[in-house]
């Protein structure tokens, strides 16, 4: 069903109340311009494993692999971001992936390997 009011509250209430087939596509972040050049695309759909950039924020040019991907929240937890409480405890800094670069994608998964290979045209 296609988003037909264009009221904030209501683009608001369409983002978080979305089916995860359109979150998990939200949840992308912009590629570097060595990724970009040879897969032939500007964003790919971030996964547990890559290793990204943060580009905004306190934490900004920090560099670690993504530890976890919360469709939910709509965020993502890098390795290296972390905050530590009162009582010492060291809890995950959920970063949103707009404000994330990928330096390099994991390509264990066959599926998201023929995926970016049918977009570059047969490179590898």
């Amino acid at each position: 069903m296609p988003i037909k009011s264009s009221k904030k509250r209501k683009q608001r209430k369409y983002h978080y109340n979305a089916p995860l087939h359109v979150k998990g596509r939200q949840l992308s972040s912009h590629l570097s311009g060595d990724l970009r050049e040879k897969y032939k695309k500007r964003c790919v759909r971030l996964r547990k494993g890559d290793t990204v950039r943060v580009m905004r924020g306190g934490l900004k040019g920090l560099t670690g692999k993504v530890s976890e991907v919360l469709m939910n929240k709509m965020m993502v937890a890098v390795e290296k971001a972390a905050l530590t409480k009162a009582d010492g405890k060291s809890i995950p800094k959920l970063i949103h992936p707009s404000n994330l670069e990928v330096v390099k994608l994991d390509l264990t998964d066959p599926k998201r390997r023929g995926k970016l290979k049918t977009k570059t045209g047969g490179n590898d």
